[in-house]
């Protein structure tokens, strides 16, 4: 993990921001978190700590490499569409953290649209993005309520 954040400070401080780098440093820390997480029965040390430092990485790095990455008017559809990445990888993995992942994506989407592209962008740029961020929140709100609820959910 140190290893890990060094080499994206140094990168970070050395060279301009380029976004297919931090979407791979992105990616380099999501499948680092998975891999700690399916062996971690396999190891003497707690490694939840380890887990929770590498999605936080990559909850800050998809957003900036994709701020990078695209046309500035595709910005909060590029974090839509990873808060949807988050929500899937919530069902296929059952795994809570990354619903508060996509949830905290959503409300930085929201941030964005309020605060960036009604000033910024074109009429029907606004609607578009108001309508589908909408139809988003809503549709993931429908997948949730029609999923059955387990007992970890219920105590939390």
């Amino acid at each position: 993990l140190i290893i890990f954040l060094g080499i994206y400070l140094f990168y970070s401080q050395m060279e301009k921001p380029n976004a297919w780098v931090n979407l791979n440093f992105a990616l380099a820390a999501i499948l680092s978190a998975r891999l700690l997480n399916w062996t971690k029965s396999q190891v003497d040390f707690k490694t939840e700590f380890l887990r929770n430092t590498y999605l936080a990485s990559t909850f800050c790095l998809i957003p900036y490499g994709l701020y990078l990455a695209v046309n500035p008017k595709f910005v909060s559809l590029s974090w839509v569409c990873a808060s949807i990445f988050y929500f899937a990888m919530n069902f296929l993995l059952a795994n809570r953290k990354y619903r508060w992942m996509g949830i905290l994506n959503f409300l930085l989407v929201l941030g964005r649209v309020f605060l960036v592209e009604l000033a910024s962008l074109d009429l029907v740029y606004r609607v578009v993005s108001f309508m589908g961020l909408g139809l988003v929140l809503l549709l993931v709100s429908m997948a949730y309520a029609r999923r059955p609820r387990r007992a970890e959910d219920l105590r939390a």
